[in-house]
């Protein structure tokens, strides 16, 4: 409604309507996701500052990335120490 009277859209804070479709890859694009629902930009962290992952999403990226640092986040299994290191 807002974007077919001219508005653009926004949201910025903790986003509570799910990130992606079950399995997410931090290390790509992050869809689906608000833009999916008609957000022109966002700014977001995707949980609470006591759960992981502890890091911004804007419009559906991660701030400040490393691609040479990949992110893995697992609820279900550990990591051995080859697989954080590389």
């Amino acid at each position: 409604m807002l974007k077919k009277a001219g508005y653009a859209t926004g949201v910025v804070g903790k986003w509570h309507l799910g990130l992606g479709n079950g399995t997410l890859d931090w290390n790509q694009e992050i869809s689906p996701g608000p833009r999916e629902i008609g957000i022109d930009y966002s700014f977001l962290i995707p949980a609470t500052g006591d759960r992981v992952p502890c890091l911004f999403v804007e419009n559906q990226k991660v701030v400040g990335l490393d691609t040479n640092d990949p992110m893995k986040v697992s609820y279900g299994e550990r990591f051995t120490t080859s697989e954080i290191s590389g």
